[in-house]
């Protein structure tokens, strides 16, 4: 399958992390930063088929020489998901639809910048609600207890349950990533 999440790391030299998510606009690419999508052709304006993931000339991603890694993800059905929501502003925000529950969720506001990478688990946080510990990717920081970015984890997705910008401001676009807690299309019983 062709990879909807891609992450490259020059491994050699001072890059930033390098990533393609499938819901950006063709030709914009994303940093392990608090930046909006860069528009700049990285990934050589062109969607990852199932057995190519195509890469433009520049350093963070293609040098002569340089060591790469390179991390790529597809959407499973019962394991993983991977796509986009707009923010409504509202309490009662979008709900996400990722055919799972969420044990591991990353959301990150790509169309505007000074937004952080998101980071919401239910290792840390066991209830319904993923507000009382988030981390941040791209921040140094430890985990951070705050009940504005609530985010609600359910058995077929998650819905956002605040108005903060780091998940759900108006007109804005929200990428995320989310990986099963049972990941299974029909889990067994013990």
């Amino acid at each position: 399958a062709a990879p909807e999440l891609v992450i490259i790391k020059n491994r050699e030299e001072n890059q930033n992390w390098t990533i393609y998510h499938k819901s950006l606009t063709l030709g914009d690419y994303l940093k392990f930063t608090n930046d909006a999508a860069i528009d700049y052709p990285m990934f050589n304006d062109a969607h990852p088929s199932s057995s190519v993931v195509y890469v433009g000339n520049d350093d963070q991603v293609s040098k002569n020489g340089i060591d790469y890694i390179a991390y790529c993800f597809t959407s499973v059905e019962g394991f993983s998901s991977f796509g986009s929501y707009q923010g409504n502003d509202l309490a009662d925000g979008p709900f996400v639809f990722t055919g799972h529950r969420p044990r591991f969720l990353i959301i990150k506001c790509s169309t505007k910048s000074g937004e952080d990478w998101l980071m919401l688990d239910t290792a840390r946080d066991a209830y319904n609600d993923g507000d009382s510990s988030a981390l941040y990717a791209s921040l140094q920081h430890t985990d951070n207890s705050t009940s504005t970015i609530t985010t609600d984890i359910l058995s077929n997705g998650f819905k956002v349950r605040a108005t903060n910008a780091a998940v759900n401001q108006s007109g804005e676009t929200y990428l995320y990533m989310s990986f099963a807690s049972h990941p299974f299309r029909t889990a067994r019983a013990r």
